[in-house]
């Protein structure tokens, strides 16, 4: 087996040991059993310690890795999108993190974590600050061309980020509430009409 294969098989490994038991119950002699690792200390070769570790699974392993938003060569490329299109993408992208059995249940162990331990909450920062930064510098670059009302972009970006969150706590953590949503496609089209009517500016 290759570097890069063994690499891979304890991400894989270390993202299911995460998911069920959180960061800071899995350990590294348990990741290196479901990986097929013999000797705990080889995890070591390949992450600094548990904490790199995880965080490669979150940089590696999270299906929003992919989002051309969060990639600086094509970011710009989206810029002048029709934001009708370019919400839908980036919210159908976001939510399809829900599709993955260990990524569902990696996310809903992650809320729990990161409300207790900052230092699993960091891990996540630097994804989401690209995200808000994107879509803040999009707004003001659609309010220049005149096509959305003054407004201020950074609120406009979390507010939106905002329905997203709401979208997966009820399918993650307030479960009961999942059967009063719609499905996740006529939720994505709903709340993207809706927010752009009250950014869209008026003829």
């Amino acid at each position: 087996m290759s570097e890069t294969e063994r690499r891979e098989q304890i991400l894989q490994a270390a993202l299911q040991v995460f998911s069920k038991h959180g960061y800071h119950q899995a350990s590294i002699k348990t990741i290196a059993r479901a990986a097929d690792i013999k000797s705990a200390a080889l995890i070591y070769h390949y992450f600094h310690d548990k904490k790199a570790l995880l965080k490669a699974v979150i940089e590696e392993l999270s299906p929003a890795r992919d989002l051309p938003v969060l990639q600086p060569e094509t970011a710009q490329e989206l810029i002048d999108l029709d934001p009708q299109i370019l919400l839908e993408q980036v919210a159908k992208r976001i939510l399809s993190l829900l599709d993955d059995k260990d990524m569902r249940n990696f996310m809903r162990l992650f809320l729990s974590d990161a409300a207790r331990m900052p230092d699993v909450a960091e891990l996540f920062v630097d994804t989401q600050q690209q995200m808000l930064h994107f879509l803040a510098s999009y707004f003001q670059h659609h309010m220049e061309q005149g096509r959305l009302r003054e407004h201020d972009p950074q609120v406009a970006a979390r507010a939106f980020i905002g329905m997203l969150l709401v979208y997966l706590m009820a399918q993650l953590v307030f479960t009961p509430l999942a059967d009063t949503f719609p499905n996740r496609d006529a939720y994505v089209k709903e709340i993207t009409g809706i927010y752009l009517d009250g950014l869209r500016s008026t003829p």
